[in-house]
């Protein structure tokens, strides 16, 4: 059986990462929305999201870093969900 894992976006990069926590599920939803808007130049608030760790790592909120990331095409939000 394959087990369904989630995009998450930390200070080391971009990892597919097990979430079996549904809450947290829902908040990495909602922070890769977050981080979408603002590269689309919403002002959307990522420092809701400091410090927050999910399935133990601490999710990034540096706008330079996001902004690079997302400039360098290392950020995709067609796939939040990855298979394994």
């Amino acid at each position: 059986m394959a087990r369904e894992l989630m995009r998450i976006l930390t200070s080391d990069g971009v990892f597919d990462v097990e979430v079996p926590d549904p809450v947290e599920r829902s908040m990495l939803g909602s922070y890769w929305n977050h981080v979408r808007l603002f590269l689309e130049g919403d002002a959307s608030d990522l420092e809701q999201f400091r410090d927050v760790r999910i399935a133990g790592r601490r999710l990034l909120t540096a706008p330079v870093a996001i902004v690079l990331l997302g400039h360098a095409g290392i950020l995709e939000f067609d796939e939040l969900y990855t298979l394994r």
